[in-house]
């Protein structure tokens, strides 16, 4: 069994789609890798006239975003996505300007809270490799460098040589 399996968190997510004419109906995964949204739209009347399933992988390099907020009352929680490139989101119908906000189950928000933490804390990982890409633990300074200690040089004031500076009055 492949390791990333093992750490995949899936969450049951909806959406308001079409201005309320539809209802978006998913699974929001994490793999450690990319963000996954697996969706289905029907109609908001009676849920018969339903659209064929679609898969949309967002990597985590497009995510600008990723926040697990209470809602109203703190009884409607919610997910709300924020990402860099707006054609990723395009085909999903619920979505505005590159964000994304899905709504989840009462009974899901600590499950919730564990997929955002997971995407922040890979995000994290995949920006603070690539920031450390080419430096070599070696390159690190062992000790303080040294300053080159010069005497410092002070003009020295004669006193038979009247001052222009000072008048007498």
């Amino acid at each position: 069994m492949d390791s990333r399996m093992l750490n995949r968190v899936s969450l049951p997510v909806s959406a308001i789609a079409y201005q309320g004419a539809a209802d978006l109906h998913g699974i929001l995964s994490f793999d450690g890798e990319s963000l996954r949204l697996g969706f289905q739209t029907a109609d908001a009347l009676f849920g018969l006239l339903k659209s064929r399933p679609r898969e949309l992988a967002l990597p985590l390099t497009a995510l600008d975003q990723i926040d697990c907020r209470p809602g109203f009352l703190w009884l409607r929680p919610y997910i709300e996505l924020q990402c860099n490139d707006f054609a990723l989101l395009a085909d999903v119908p619920s979505s505005e300007s590159g964000r994304l906000r899905l709504r989840l189950r009462l009974g899901n928000r600590q499950l919730a809270r564990k997929l955002v933490d997971a995407v922040r804390f890979a995000r994290a990982e995949a920006l603070h490799a690539a920031l450390s890409e080419g430096i070599e633990p070696a390159q690190r300074l062992s000790r303080e460098p040294e300053q080159s200690r010069q005497p410092e040089s002070t003009p020295e004031v004669q006193p038979d040589q009247p001052s222009s500076l000072l008048r007498e009055d």
